[in-house]
C-alpha cells in the first residue's frame, strides 16, 4: 500500500502527459527502491527512449541486471553506458563490477583503474583493493591503498578499512599507525581507542590498559569495549573486576562466542568452574568456526580433569 502511494503521483502524471521522460525515470526510481525491478527496468528504458539524458537510468539498468544475475545483459548495458558516457567514472566502475560478478578480478581492476583516471574516489579504491587481493599478493594490494592515502590522507573510512585489512594479516604495527592517525582526527572515537587498546596488547605496548580504560569511560555500556577491558584485566590477573566487566559484556551480547569464551575464562579465574564449563560446552556445540574453539576445548578438558 505504501509503495502504491509513492508511485501513484507519477502514474497519474504519465496518464495526463505520457511523453515526459523525467516522470518515467522517477517512477522507475521509486520502483527500484522498493525492489520492483521488473517494472523499474521497463520504466528506466521508457525514460531513455523518450530522451532522458541522465547517466543514472543507464546505470540502474546495469545494476538491475546484476541483481537479477543476468551477467551477459549487465555487460551489454555497460557497453552502452561507456558509449554514451565515456568521460564518466561510473561507466568504468560498473563494468568493473560486472567483471567482479563474472569472477574476473584482474579485468575488474583494469576498469576500476580507468574509473580512477576520471575521478579519484575512495569507493573506487576500495573496490580495486577487493579485486586486487584476488590475484595479487596482499602486500601489493594493501600498498596501493596506502599510496592513495598519502595523496588523500583525510579519508578516514578508507584508512580504517586498510587498518582492518592489516589486522586480518596480523600486521599489527601497520594497523596501529593508521588507527593512530584516525584518532588524531577523532579523539573521542571510543571504537578506535578500543581497537588501539587491543593492538597495543598484541605488540606489548603498556598503553593497552590505559586506552581500554579511556574507551570504557567513553562508552561504558558497549559490549565490545567491556569485553576488551575485561579481557586485558584478566590477562593481568585483576580477576574480580575482569569477571564483573565480562559478565556485563555477556549480558548485553549473550550470543557472542568470543565474549562468552572470555567470560568463561574469568569464571575459572574466580573458581566458578561449574558455570564456566556450562558456557564452554555451549560455545563448542554451537560454533563450529569459532576462532578460539580449540582453546575452549582445552580449557573444558582441563576443568573436567579437576
Amino acid at each position: 500500500m505504501f509503495l502504491l502511494k509513492k508511485t501513484m503521483p507519477y502514474k497519474q502524471i504519465i496518464r495526463l502527459e505520457p511523453r515526459l521522460p523525467q516522470t518515467y525515470y522517477w517512477l522507475a526510481k521509486a520502483q527500484y527502491l522498493w525492489k520492483e525491478y521488473k517494472s523499474a527496468k521497463i520504466n528506466f528504458k521508457k525514460s531513455i527512449q523518450l530522451g532522458f539524458s541522465g547517466i543514472e537510468a543507464y546505470a540502474a539498468l546495469v545494476n538491475i541486471a546484476l541483481i537479477k544475475d543476468n551477467i551477459s545483459q549487465a555487460m551489454q548495458n555497460t557497453e552502452v553506458l561507456i558509449k554514451f558516457y565515456p568521460d564518466k567514472a561510473l561507466s568504468y566502475e560498473l563494468k568493473g563490477d560486472v567483471y567482479m560478478a563474472k569472477n574476473k578480478p584482474q579485468l575488474a581492476a583494469q576498469f576500476y583503474n580507468k574509473a580512477l583516471e576520471k575521478e579519484q574516489l575512495a569507493g573506487l579504491i576500495k573496490k580495486r583493493y577487493l579485486a586486487d587481493i584476488k590475484f595479487k599478493e596482499n602486500d601489493q594490494a594493501q600498498q596501493a591503498v596506502a599510496d592513495w592515502l598519502v595523496q588523500y590522507p583525510d579519508n578516514l573510512e578508507l584508512r580504517q578499512s586498510l587498518a582492518i585489512a592489516y589486522i586480518e594479516d596480523k600486521k599489527y604495527k601497520k594497523a596501529i599507525t593508521h588507527f593512530e592517525i584516525i584518532l588524531k582526527k577523532q579523539p573521542k572515537n571510543s571504537n578506535i581507542i578500543n581497537n588501539l587498546a587491543l593492538l597495543y596488547d598484541k605488540v606489548g605496548n603498556p598503553k593497552s590498559i590505559e586506552y581500554a580504560e579511556i574507551a570504557y569511560s567513553l562508552a561504558p555500556d558497549q559490549p565490545a569495549i567491556l569485553d576488551t577491558l575485561g579481557w586485558l584485566l584478566l590477562k593481568r590477573n585483576y580477576n574480580k573486576r575482569a569477571a564483573d566487566l565480562l559478565y556485563k559484556a555477556f549480558s548485553k551480547d549473550p550470543f557472542n562466542p568470543g565474549i562468552r569464551y572470555h567470560y568463561a575464562k574469568a569464571l575459572v579465574s574466580i573458581g566458578d568452574n561449574k558455570n564456566a564449563a556450562k558456557h564452554l560446552n555451549s560455545i563448542i556445540e554451537d560454533n563450529d568456526h569459532f576462532e578460539n574453539k580449540r582453546n575452549a576445548e582445552e580449557l573444558l578438558n582441563k576443568i573436567n580433569k579437576q
